[in-house]
């Protein structure tokens, strides 16, 4: 494996994807039904927990944050 290579490969690993459109974030349910976002990221945790969504770590403005869809 030459340098180049490997660096491609880590780089893959590393950079943190951009949010889906079939995606929503705590902060968007939380804007959307006046909830605080810590309610929102319970909500959508437990969501997860039951099997109904799944998440994933997306880009966001000023931070990376959970991104979540349906399974």
């Amino acid at each position: 494996m030459t340098e180049n290579e490997l660096l491609d490969e880590l780089a893959k690993e590393l950079i943190v994807p951009e949010i889906d459109k079939n995606e929503i974030t705590a902060n968007m349910l939380s804007i959307k039904t006046g909830i605080s976002t810590r309610q929102a990221l319970s909500i959508l945790r437990k969501k997860e927990q039951d099997g109904l969504l799944k998440s994933r770590w997306v880009r966001g403005q000023y931070r990376k944050m959970l991104a979540f869809s349906k399974i």
